[in-house]
């Protein structure tokens, strides 16, 4: 068995890269939310499928979600491949 070893400057430079991809992933999981429940609030007044800002609003928010998890996910991927490598700096 074989283990890749880099040096420890491109380990954090990573590692700094993906808590930059994470926290960016966060900061538009906030503004998909905010942007989708504003324009929900906006629109609630005519509730039906034919009220295209709500099912704009209503996208927005379930998007929103999906980008929370997504990086999320990015991110717990990331420490897993450092603790199976041995990279785990902490």
């Amino acid at each position: 068995m074989s283990y890749r070893t880099q040096p420890i400057d491109k380990v954090e430079t990573k590692d700094k890269r993906m808590k930059r991809s994470v926290a960016a992933m966060t900061f538009f999981f906030w503004v998909a939310l905010i942007i989708g429940l504003v324009t929900i609030v906006v629109n609630l007044s005519f509730f039906s499928d034919r009220n295209l800002g709500l099912m704009i609003g209503i996208g927005f928010v379930v998007g929103s979600i999906f980008i929370y998890f997504i990086g999320k996910y990015m991110g717990a991927i990331r420490k897993r491949e450092d603790q199976e490598d041995g990279n785990d700096l902490r």
